[in-house]
């Protein structure tokens, strides 16, 4: 693939909106076809992996065992 690639250039900009690592977004985004729909569900999948991230940092920040269970 190359920068000129259509999927380099999602993966940028979705990685750049999402803070989500470029190597991980450029991996989802090449599971999935490069139609309205693939790129839909490449972005669905992109927004898990970013939740994901979230709460690690947020468990780490606050020392939680389960994120799960916080009250508010």
């Amino acid at each position: 693939m190359t920068s000129d690639d259509p999927v380099v250039k999602l993966a940028k900009l979705v990685s750049k909106d999402t803070k989500v690592p470029l190597p991980r977004v450029a991996q989802i985004f090449q599971k999935h076809p490069l139609t309205r729909k693939g790129v839909d569900a490449a972005i669905e999948e992109v927004w898990v992996v970013k939740k994901q991230l979230l709460m690690k940092d947020l468990s780490s920040a606050f020392n939680l065992k389960e994120v799960g269970r916080l009250s508010r």
